[in-house]
């Protein structure tokens, strides 16, 4: 089983003009596709987050950004690959069925269609074994598909809503060992954007006497503070405790009981 290990996930990425890879790639949904994007998985002890290539892991069908805490949103898609291998002992020919992904162009609009931003190519890297007995061998890759120009051009054409959906669109694309240059569908996946909505609230984090989160002091009641989500301001929740100090409009912080003097 091929791991990605990350807290903070290790993914070099850039973005540029997508109009030179997006000529040289084949599309061929048969090849290579888009299965899922996978769902943030608990984080373990240290704070590590674990993506795999097992297509039976939770999955989303849309994601949310909290733009108090995140400026875009990566995405986890695990690609699959459907070419059956080609490798013969007897013939000394090798595998060439095992695809090295690139990246995926990525385009961004509105829920009606309006374009947020150019569209552009995201590079990253990971590797798609063949199929195996005609089942597709699977692959998780890390795309940006939001980035903060997106975010900005969401919220400016919705001022005052609470949350805006936004639709991204990514062909994630590479080449075989053998040279064959493949691109997948093009996957739709919704983000909802907010502010401050990520945040939670766990019980025991608020003063007997004073009704308002009382996230900065964790004397209070209640267990300490969750771990950190995989990452900070995407699809998972906040615990207020991690972020009073930082974001006190949004996670309440700064009050205590000590802070109510006598009487």
């Amino acid at each position: 089983m091929k791991r990605i290990w990350g807290h903070i996930i290790a993914v070099v990425g850039v973005a540029f003009g997508a109009a030179g890879l997006n000529a040289a790639c084949a599309h061929d949904d048969s090849t290579i596709f888009v299965r899922d994007v996978i769902s943030p998985p608990i984080p373990q002890a240290g704070g590590t987050c674990l993506y795999t290539n097992d297509p039976s892991q939770p999955t989303i069908n849309s994601g949310v950004i909290d733009s108090a805490f995140a400026s875009g949103y990566m995405a986890a898609f695990l690609v699959g690959n459907q070419m059956t291998p080609r490798a013969s002992q007897d013939n000394d020919r090798t595998e060439t069925s095992r695809v090295n992904l690139q990246g995926a162009i990525v385009r961004v609009t509105d829920i009606d269609g309006t374009e947020l931003r150019p569209s552009y190519t995201w590079s990253a890297g990971a590797t798609v074994d063949p199929a195996s007995g005609g089942t597709p061998s699977y692959a998780p890759i890390f795309i940006q598909i939001v980035d903060a120009q997106a975010v900005s051009a969401a919220l400016a054409r919705h001022p005052g809503a609470t949350t805006v959906r936004i639709l991204t669109y990514a062909k994630v694309f590479g080449h075989t060992l053998g040279g064959t240059r493949v691109e997948s569908n093009e996957y739709q996946f919704p983000v909802d954007i907010c502010t401050g909505c990520l945040v939670s609230f766990p019980s025991g984090v608020s003063s007997p006497l004073f009704p308002e989160p009382n996230c900065a002091n964790t004397g209070t009641g209640g267990s300490g503070a969750t771990a950190s989500p995989c990452i900070m301001g995407q699809d998972q929740y906040i615990d207020c405790r991690l972020c009073s100090a930082t974001h006190p409009k949004e996670c309440g912080g700064g009050f205590s009981i000590a802070d109510a003097g006598p009487g």
